[in-house]
């Protein structure tokens, strides 16, 4: 047994089969047409029982970044469930007394046979992903992926023959009923040095491997086969079982290792490699074995529980630091995709950039909003109505009582989240006349704020996914050397939108371009004086019609659709 698993609930794969299946048989679900023939198969053709087998390839980068991809392949032997499930574990023991903190994040879902989507919620300990097909419903049998990246894995070795390596640590799942079979295969810059595979079968585990009286079911194995890329495989698994994996390189092999909650040196073990930060979170466990009569197991427990809230309140108010290219120019995204190699470090100062007169490209403007601020916000979705509007795709004017809005149709590709906001308003018309858009479009909002987050996430410029900005956990997220050059940039345009030198290159197309950009980048008002100071001569844009004289009347007259909207 390796020493880094314990029989610890480790609940990292759960796809809800036993209630949801029990629900789905009483619902008598039925099948989309599209999908009318696998899902209403024979049941001379459906399998004695659900089987549900698991392929992961693990794929590490010289810098030190971690991808997952699951593949994962269901036979259903009744009515297949509405929804599939996988649970996360932020939080796992490494040794006796340490433990690590994971961070997952840029989830994505895809499947040949059905079109799927996702959503992810975190309750502070575990990630709980729900995939869900779109508009059929789940087949007999179904295989679809699961890929995202974590972060807390890789770091120094704390334990085993090679203290001091660059360990990868995973616990990867604790097993369900219907998943006896689960491969992990590893793919490291170098062949590793050591590769093991661990599992620690449930408490009840004598009674649940003997199936008769004199009959013993297989027995459990992990195993490790392979040596440049290793594949470890947990074989004839009985329900609860966990599963990790454990490979270790040379040191020097990663230029970068992860922060984790260890209490490590912090020297280096070459010039290199950054070495993981010490984190206040850390927590060791407490030593129970003391006599009944003892006074001091109550003040044990009481400060055991008062470590637990300040250790939960440091977690959850620490602020994340930027990851940053330590030799890239400020705001230059494109040197950042040219090396990506280069080292990286880590900073908590707000991005500043050189001045520039345009955007970076590459970026939209919902996603450039969500980027800076790190949140999905209302502002970010006012910015892509206004965006969609200059290129074509809607018509605003203004009606008694309300607004009338008309859905164009240019020859102009539209992004995921762009498509989201155009269906909420004009789902079963091209023309809606309403005295209140907040109420058209509440029912899709989060739909829409989904589909930034998700854009977002695409583009590779945060570690984790984003949350609503009521939440308040802007602090929590952390910018990829990729995003911190981009929010550098930004920084740099939002500076020329809040003071444009020389005015006397502003003009009032200018002023429409950039306007979407000003809205997500906090610059309106100032954006707006520039242009009136200027004496840039005033006209109404072609797909928004006013009374105003002024940049300044015509931002008041937008900040009333504006309220009304949101």
């Amino acid at each position: 047994m390796h020493n880094h698993v314990r029989p610890t609930r480790i609940t990292a794969l759960t796809f809800l089969i036993m209630a949801l299946t029990t629900l789905a048989l009483t619902l008598s679900i039925p099948p989309s047409a599209g999908h009318a023939t696998t899902v209403s198969a024979a049941e001379d053709d459906l399998p004695s029982e659900t089987r549900h087998t698991i392929a992961m390839d693990v794929r590490l980068t010289e810098q030190g970044q971690v991808t997952v991809r699951e593949e994962h392949t269901w036979e259903f032997a009744s009515t297949p469930p509405r929804t599939l499930g996988r649970a996360l574990e932020r939080f796992t023991p490494y040794t006796n007394d340490e433990w690590r903190r994971l961070e997952y994040t840029n989830f994505h879902t895809e499947s040949d046979s059905v079109d799927l989507t996702h959503s992810v919620l975190d309750d502070g300990n575990t990630l709980h992903v729900t995939i869900t097909p779109v508009d059929a419903s789940i087949p007999h049998t179904l295989t679809l992926t699961l890929s995202y990246t974590v972060e807390g894995t890789l770091t120094f070795a704390r334990t085993g023959d090679y203290p001091g390596d660059h360990e990868f640590f995973w616990p990867v799942l604790t097993t369900d009923r219907y998943t006896p079979h689960v491969s992990v295969t590893v793919h490291g810059p170098l062949a590793p040095t050591t590769a093991h595979c661990d599992f620690v079968p449930p408490d009840n585990w004598e009674e649940l491997a003997t199936t008769d009286d004199t009959t013993t079911a297989d027995p459990v194995r992990c195993t490790s086969l392979g040596h440049n890329t290793p594949t470890l495989t947990l074989s004839n698994a009985v329900e609860s079982t966990t599963m990790a994996v454990a490979v270790t390189w040379p040191p020097g092999t990663y230029t970068r290792l992860g922060v984790n909650d260890i209490d490590v040196d912090p020297t280096p073990t070459n010039d290199d490699t950054e070495a993981p930060e010490f984190d206040p979170t850390w927590t060791e466990n407490i030593d129970q074995q003391i006599p009944g009569s003892s006074p001091w197991p109550m003040i044990l427990i009481v400060t055991a529980i008062a470590g637990g809230l300040i250790v939960t309140l440091i977690a959850a108010t620490r602020r994340r630091p930027d990851q940053r290219c330590a030799q890239a120019p400020a705001g230059d995204v494109t040197w950042v995709a040219d090396h990506p190699g280069a080292p990286i470090t880590t900073t908590y100062d707000l991005p500043t950039g050189p001045r520039r007169a345009t955007p970076p490209p590459g970026i939209t403007v919902a996603v450039a909003g969500a980027l800076m601020s790190k949140e999905l916000r209302a502002r970010d979705v006012t910015g892509m109505l206004l965006t969609l509007a200059h290129r074509g795709h809607i018509h605003m004017s203004k009606s008694s009582p309300g607004w009338t809005l008309t859905r164009l149709s240019p020859n102009d590709p539209v992004t995921t989240a762009e498509q989201a906001l155009l269906d909420a308003f004009f789902a079963h018309t091209d023309t809606v006349h309403l005295t209140s858009i907040a109420e058209q479009l509440a029912p899709q909002f989060l739909e829409v704020l989904r589909a930034i987050g998700q854009d977002t996430a695409d583009l590779g410029v945060l570690r984790q996914d984003l949350d609503h900005e009521a939440l308040a956990k802007a602090h929590r997220k952390q910018r990829t050397p990729h995003g911190r050059a981009y929010a550098e940039a930004l920084a740099g345009f939002g500076d020329y939108l809040r003071d444009p030198q020389p005015p006397t290159s502003l003009t009032g197309a200018g002023f429409y371009e950039f306007l979407p950009w000003a809205v997500v980048l906090g610059a309106v008002p100032a954006w707006a004086e520039a242009h009136d100071t200027a004496d840039v001569p005033f006209t109404d844009p072609e797909w928004f019609t006013t009374n105003s004289s002024t940049f300044r009347e015509f931002i008041d007259a937008l900040n009333e659709l504006a309220q009304t909207s949101f």
